[in-house]
């Protein structure tokens, strides 16, 4: 493994390079947004059956979007004029849907003209109850009620609708999204539906903002602003991960030119360190968004960490360039193996993790992997024709010119692994998808007051109905919505089964065999000529509904959930209101084979943990592959003593975070990958390099370890815990490599 000596070839190689992947980025670029910020992006499928599939798809459209907004103030508080002047703004900065109120205003009138001519066949539970068993006292109480002052809104259809039942009909379908339960003062709330165009990057982050500006004007006029939605989740994930994504690669290339400039005394050296890293991280973007079609903020985060990773190729070349004897021509020859071998090891690392079926695991695999070929083909390729050395660099510290400690060289990693076993053994696993994205206190205080007061409508829970045939689903539906005691919003709500309806007419049938609504319609001051053509069209044959006839409409928000037949099979998901006892248990329990409680959250958890188990054996199998790789190359003995730094720096850091926090996750497992790769960096480098020029090598490695441990050390200062996690468990991993390395070897290959 040798460099090609004829150094011209480089920068033009390097230019077709890129010129290359500047076409294929033109012409294969994926129409916006690439840029995702929806947490759900980044977790992996939960679908392990399709109804499933289906349902959770549904779930997460139906929430995806609309953002809840409440008001709350004392008695005579312009509360409902705030709220307008809330929604009013959020339209003017395009984070509102305009005239969104009266598209559903619409689709309900839309609705309504659907279900009308099937309205005989057509009652909420409560009036069938109601006119079964006292019908002169649920019509003397329409009466009184239309006779009243409050009255006047219902006189409006009363031809159509003379009993009232059809208008109760549809109030019982609609969600109950104006109920709230406050002690204090009045309370008013709102929906609104962020438009697509405003999920983009640089657009959904100003949503947080105005958000904060809403609250602090309630403040100041004595109320209180709050909401609830995933838009805002998201709204605040790019807020961070941009603020995030400034402070760490800002503050990574200002530590890397200081150290360039102030240890290695060559500014153009700094300029060639800058343009590797920028094509490093280039390359990631490039790569990860023309082979998946996307990139998420928080893998962007993450790819700020290949800042200080990807300098290690520019350190190694730039520290032997102060050694005696040192020339353009020859300068990658004494680092070319260790740049090789370092690159394939940790590129394999990162590259294993794109054959999980996590995404947001992909997405970091692939980013890393292929900036970190980006930064090590611009090192190769550029700098021998381009860096002629520095004549004001400084002379190297005095404790980097001798050999490493390598007098016992098994004695620091064993060390390591037997002061961190305590730590080990306190460790338990625990994964949890809500540490993908930060919720901070006041979003988090109105999510919990919103739920409490809307009864916990917010669940991730949902009951997942099947049966043969969709009127066997619809009456299914009808019995849970009967028989549990949480409140159920399905689409038997809308379209009764065949049996409700024809039961609901033959009531309706029967009062007026009875002679019960004539005198009701009598009462009421209609004509001979009306009472008789209303009992014709009652008794007239009937159609039921289906819900193929709902089926070209666009229903209105929360309506709905019928998910399809297929395979003699048909399904429909329920959203649940608060949390079921243990009679709905009990009785969910007997009915285990039509319907299932389905919580995405703790599937995905579930998902994670296995996962999780699978990053674990592929850091096992990583490990045999490198030791493989490094016994064909170097020989068993230096293949074992390379291996051992990484080993034992992984370990160690596992060990710290059981003595720190007790408990480990998919997060951990990930960060020790990264570990495991520039862990290798340094055993490799100390393992190629001659005792002679182990100098030059102690400099790139402290440089490599000042400025990760720093990067990945402001990480764990993250407001994402997932970012937090990663960061503090590589910020410990490569702190004991870096001390590892001074016990390691170097052999003379002359």
């Amino acid at each position: 493994m040798q460099p090609a000596t004829d150094i011209r070839r480089g920068p033009l190689l390097w230019s077709l390079l890129v010129a290359g992947m500047l076409a294929l980025a033109l012409l294969r670029w994926p129409q916006p947004p690439w840029l995702s910020t929806d947490f759900q992006h980044l977790l992996p499928e939960t679908n392990k059956q399709y109804w499933t599939g289906q349902a959770n798809k549904a779930v997460a459209a139906s929430l995806e979007s609309e953002v809840l907004l409440l008001v709350r103030g004392p008695e005579n508080a312009p509360v409902g004029r705030f709220l307008a002047e809330a929604v009013v703004q959020l339209e003017e900065a395009g984070f509102a849907e305009e005239g969104f109120e009266l598209s559903e205003a619409r689709r309900w009138q839309a609705l309504a003209r659907t279900l009308q001519p099937f309205s005989r066949g057509l009652l909420r539970p409560g009036d069938f109850i109601s006119l079964d068993n006292d019908a002169q006292g649920y019509l003397r109480g329409l009466r009184a009620l239309l006779y009243s002052p409050l009255g006047g809104p219902f006189l409006a259809g009363l031809q159509e609708d003379p009993l009232g039942l059809f208008r109760n009909y549809l109030q019982s379908a609609a969600p109950n999204s104006a109920s709230v339960d406050s002690a204090v003062g009045v309370t008013e709330i709102r929906v609104i539906r962020v438009p697509r165009a405003m999920s983009g990057f640089n657009r959904l982050a100003g949503l947080y903002q105005q958000y904060g500006s809403l609250r602090e004007r309630a403040q100041n006029q004595g109320l209180e602003f709050h909401a609830v939605g995933a838009p805002l989740y998201s709204a605040y994930g790019v807020e961070s991960g941009r603020r995030e994504m400034s402070t760490i690669g800002g503050a990574s290339l200002l530590l890397l030119a200081t150290l360039l400039v102030w240890v290695l005394g060559s500014v153009r050296g700094l300029g060639l360190m800058l343009l590797s890293v920028g094509v490093g991280v280039a390359a990631g973007l490039s790569v990860t968004v023309l082979v998946l079609g996307e990139i998420h903020i928080l893998t962007l985060v993450f790819g700020a960490s290949l800042v200080g990773i990807s300098a290690d190729y520019s350190f190694h070349y730039l520290a032997h360039s102060r050694l005696p004897g040192w020339t353009p021509a020859e300068g990658l020859v004494p680092v070319y193996r260790g740049l090789l071998l370092g690159v394939l090891s940790s590129a394999t690392a990162f590259a294993a993790l794109t054959l999980l079926p996590f995404p947001g695991v992909r997405q970091i695999g692939l980013f890393m992997a292929s900036g970190l070929f980006g930064s090590f083909l611009t090192v190769c390729l550029l700098y021998p024709s381009l860096y002629r050395g520095s004549a004001s660099a400084r002379e190297l510290p005095r404790f980097l010119q001798g050999r490493p400690l390598a007098y016992v060289w098994w004695f620091a990693p064993v060390t390591v692994v037997v002061l961190a076993m305590p730590g080990l053994l306190l460790l338990h696993s625990q994964d949890d998808v809500r540490d993908f994205y930060a919720v901070p206190a006041e979003l988090q205080y109105d999510e919990d007051l919103i739920g409490r007061l809307r009864g916990n409508i917010n669940g991730s829970q949902y009951l997942l109905v099947q049966a043969a045939d969709e009127n066997a689903l619809l009456t299914l539906e009808e019995q849970l919505r009967r028989e549990l005691d949480v409140t159920l919003t399905g689409i038997s709500q809308l379209v009764p089964s065949v049996e409700a309806q024809l039961a609901s007419l033959s009531l309706q049938r029967r009062l007026s065999r009875q002679g019960v609504t004539e005198a009701f319609l009598a009462s009421l001051g209609f004509d001979q000529n009306f009472i008789d053509s209303w009992q014709a069209a009652l008794m007239a044959p009937y159609e039921p509904l289906a819900l193929k006839d709902l089926q070209v409409l666009d229903l209105p928000l929360g309506t709905g959930g019928f998910l399809g037949c297929r395979d003699g099979q048909c399904a429909s998901w329920m959203r649940m209101d608060g949390e079921p006892g243990s009679a709905d248990i009990e009785r969910l329990a007997a009915l285990a084979a039509a319907v299932r409680v389905v919580d995405p959250i703790e599937d995905i958890n579930q998902l994670m943990g296995e996962y999780r188990r699978g990053i674990l054996a592929s850091l096992l199998l990583g490990s045999l592959a490198v030791m493989i790789l490094l016994v064909l190359t170097l020989g068993p003995l230096r293949a074992l003593h390379i291996l051992a730094l990484p080993v034992a720096a992984c370990l160690g850091s596992l060990g710290a975070i059981g003595y720190i926090q007790g408990y480990y996750g998919i997060i951990n497992m990930l960060a020790l990958l990264l570990v495991l790769g520039v862990g290798l960096d340094y055993g490799i480098f100390r393992g190629v390099t001659a005792p002679a020029k182990q100098g030059a090598t102690s400099l790139a490695i402290s440089l490599s370890a000042v400025t990760s441990i720093l990067v990945f050390g402001m990480l764990a200062l993250s407001d994402t815990p997932v970012i937090a996690e990663f960061g503090l468990t590589i910020a410990l991993g490569l702190t004991l490599a870096y001390i590892l390395s001074w016990f390691s070897t170097g052999w003379d290959d002359s």
